[in-house]
């Protein structure tokens, strides 16, 4: 439990998007920049606004201070009121500050404009030190304001530091607090997101105002630190036990199904004898069906407890403020997942190796053994939720606790690929994997890779179900041009990933 906690403002207590943005746009238009999207302009909230300048419009010294004079001309009569605070920031400043703790605000925005916003907003009385930068252009640094901040703040000094933690949304705050020895808190639901807050090295993560009150209080599990110091038997365990518990309750809901089946029967003979080949791989595949969906509500609970021991939400729901912008992100996934199935399936159908694989030859046959519209509900639904679950929701997200996201994708994918355990299915899970994995650590949750999965999935076991159909798919330049597809929704889903505010940088 912290005694000391420092926030940062903007983009931790209160969203000043509009605020911050609107008044970047103007000072910008007074330069000669027309910037009509707002959107582009929230890297500059958190950051000085003169490294902002620079750094994304590539102003020098003089230009930078110009706009920051400009910036100020709008902000301090109009700018600074649009502005709203979080949702739950007031009640848990009050608990905290009721509790005994000392609060204090440490932000690169002038304080004059801090003490101003807090006033407004009815929070200025729960915090004893309120530092920010000056207007005449003193402690510019994140850096500074926390030196500054802990000087106020902590009367013993740094003896007391380890009982001290900065909170804010971005890689600054981070950075600061990392540079005084003392923890921080990133809070992703701000304008630096999860990726940002990791790299730079954040001793925790809130995705959201009532896990950043349960952090500060002490309810927390292992620090990003301290998970990847864990020895490597511990780490493998995290990773694959998920992948264990699938296949053992996979296996038990098989056995349970065939018990059944021979009871009903009144018989211990073999089923294939009595019932012939082909009713034999419908049954298999109908009992792996049923034990793939036996196994959802088990990994989706595995899946929530991990959410809840990093204090994360459990997130499904797509991305996007808009119903539009959900559905055209939705799109975007199915046309992406079927380009790139179709791709990678040609390209393997034409180095012709399956006949290498006497096991692929065999599952092959076991999933073709079934109607078109039983294999969409199979293959395209109940396939796909069970197995991104496990390899998606959960080993990915354990990977990337000990590894970089480089690291976490590849493995994961090449987990996949062996859970296939033929080389042919292999070498494509591995491919398609990469994929879906990367479209997993864009937009963060689980619904991208499902449908992804899901419409690959279908796409290929429709066209392939019927040896007529899939002569007329099976062309060279098909190929090609699904491949061409594939980069261009992929390049569509990256500008989506820009207007939701995940990029980092703004455009020139």
């Amino acid at each position: 439990m912290y005694q000391y906690i420092l926030f940062d403002l903007d983009g931790t207590l209160t969203d000043p998007k509009i605020g911050i943005c609107t008044c970047v746009q103007y000072a910008l238009k007074d330069a000669g920049i027309q910037e009509p999207d707002l959107d582009v302009l929230e890297p500059f909230i958190g950051p000085p606004l003169k490294d902002s300048f620079q750094q994304f419009y590539h102003m020098d010294q003089e230009q930078a201070e110009k706009a920051i004079a400009k910036y100020r001309e709008r902000f301090s009569i109009v700018g600074l009121y649009e502005n709203e605070i979080y949702p739950g920031i007031a009640s848990m400043l009050e608990k905290l500050h009721s509790s005994g703790r000392k609060l204090g605000i440490a932000s690169s925005k002038p304080t004059v404009f801090v003490e101003k916003i807090l006033e407004h907003f009815h929070i200025l009385q729960y915090f004893d030190v309120v530092v920010g930068s000056e207007l005449d252009g003193t402690r510019g640094k994140k850096e500074e304001v926390l030196e500054e901040a802990l000087r106020q703040l902590i009367p013993g000094g740094k003896q007391e530091y380890d009982t001290c933690v900065m909170v804010g949304d971005r890689c600054f705050d981070v950075e600061g607090a990392i540079a005084h020895g003392i923890d921080s808190i990133g809070v992703s639901y701000g304008y630096g997101g999860r990726e940002e807050l990791q790299n730079a090295g954040a001793t925790y993560i809130a995705e959201s105002v009532e896990q950043l009150g349960k952090l500060i209080n002490g309810n927390h599990k292992m620090s990003q630190k301290e998970e990847r110091h864990e020895n490597s038997f511990l780490k493998a365990w995290q990773v694959l036990s998920p992948i264990l518990f699938y296949w053992i309750i996979c296996n038990v809901i098989l056995i349970a199904g065939v018990v059944v089946i021979q009871l009903c029967m009144g018989t211990n003979e073999n089923i294939t004898e009595l019932m012939g080949v082909e009713w034999t791989s419908m049954i298999s595949v109908g009992l792996n069906a049923l034990a793939m969906l036996g196994t959802i509500p088990f990994m989706y609970r595995m899946h929530r407890r991990d959410c809840a021991e990093r204090c994360v939400n459990v997130n499904i729901a797509l991305p996007g403020k808009a119903i539009k912008e959900k559905v055209f992100l939705a799109a975007l996934i199915i046309i992406l997942g079927i380009s790139s199935a179709l791709t990678l399936n040609m390209l393997l159908s034409y180095i012709d190796f399956s006949d290498l694989s006497s096991s692929y030859q065999e599952v092959a046959r076991m999933q073709y053994s079934v109607s078109v519209p039983v294999g969409i509900v199979l293959y395209g639904l109940i396939s796909p939720v069970a197995e991104e679950l496990v390899f998606r929701g959960l080993v990915m997200k354990r990977l990337q606790r000990y590894f970089s996201t480089g690291v976490a994708i590849v493995t994961s994918a090449f987990i996949f690929a062996m859970y296939h355990g033929n080389l042919v299915q292999g070498l494509y899970a591995f491919l398609l994997g990469m994929v879906i994995a990367v479209c997993y650590w864009h937009f963060d949750s689980l619904l991208i890779p499902i449908l992804f999965h899901g419409a690959a999935n279908i796409s290929v076991f429709v066209i392939t179900h019927d040896r007529q159909v899939e002569m007329m798919f099976n062309k060279p330049w098909n190929c090609v041009i699904y491949a061409i597809i594939s980069f261009i929704t992929y390049y569509e889903l990256m500008k989506i990933k820009k207007t939701m505010g995940k990029f980092t940088k703004v455009k020139n």
